[in-house]
């Protein structure tokens, strides 16, 4: 009997990763026989010494988590190939080894998109603010401004950040979508604002946001529980669980070829979040 594909999620930290349990979930219910663990980078050169064995020691694919997205676009670039989204993006989630072909894709921006459509939330001609311009945002900027909102709105505490991402964006933007670097919390009303900075900089997420009434859709990437504490008075909230789900889910499929069920999935993994 051969034994089972071996998949990982490298990061560090990586001690919290529910991707091992989601994975396990999609391949319960697909019917699949795979092995998925966490495995901690110590750094850079330990990162890339994982993905230099990878393939002789059977491992077929791979999620990357921070600090080591860009990392990883710049390994794809020099050893494999890179998808479109990744591409766009200058950041890699999603690795795939495939006999002699190592593929480099970004599904995090998929992973959201999808997740507001199970919320119901409108993207199209709303004006976005976004709280953060580091490595979350290169996954999803693309994907949201396909989706042609009126506006997206940068909101980060150094500004040269958010407009180097705007010069790298701005063309997917073209005359329809405005977009724009905002160093501090503004007036302006807001459709949708979205958290990318990590939970354990909430007070920063605060001191940039701007004023929520309670119509705003507020969605924090985070999903742990200092997520959201800047979003109290908005009546419409979620947190990045289904966003994780969804992006696994799509990782999933790319090593599969089978696109597992997401909702009982993210049910489940209320517990645990």
């Amino acid at each position: 009997m051969n034994a089972p594909n071996r998949y990982l999620v490298i990061g560090n930290p990586i001690k919290h990763s529910l991707s091992p349990l989601i994975h396990t979930l999609f391949a319960q219910q697909t019917g699949q026989t795979l092995f998925y663990e966490k495995c901690l980078a110590d750094n850079m050169e330990h990162f890339f010494s994982i993905l230099d064995n990878a393939e002789s020691t059977g491992i077929k694919g791979a999620n990357i988590t921070a600090p080591f997205k860009i990392h990883a676009f710049e390994y794809v670039k020099h050893h494999g190939e890179l998808t479109e989204r990744a591409a766009l993006s200058s950041a890699v989630n999603t690795l795939h080894w495939d006999g002699s072909r190592l593929l480099g894709d970004n599904t995090d921006g998929t992973g959201l998109i999808r997740d507001f459509q199970r919320l119901g939330w409108p993207i199209k001609n709303k004006h976005i603010g976004i709280l953060g311009a580091g490595g979350a945002v290169r996954g999803i900027l693309a994907p949201l401004l396909a989706e042609q909102p009126a506006s997206i709105s940068l909101f980060n505490r150094t500004p040269e950040k958010a407009e180097n991402l705007i010069q790298t964006f701005h063309y997917l933007a073209g005359k329809s979508v405005v977009l724009k670097a905002v160093n501090s919390a503004d007036n302006q009303p807001y459709d949708i604002l979205l958290n990318t900075i990590p939970s354990t900089a909430c007070s920063e997420a605060g001191n940039l946001c701007p004023p929520i009434n309670k119509e705003t859709y507020c969605y924090d990437l985070n999903y742990h529980q200092q997520a959201l504490t800047w979003a109290k008075n908005s009546l419409y909230t979620a947190n990045g669980l289904g966003m994780l789900v969804e992006q696994a889910a799509e990782s999933f499929f790319i090593w599969r070829k089978i696109r597992p069920e997401t909702k009982m999935v993210l049910d489940y993994m209320r517990n645990f979040a």
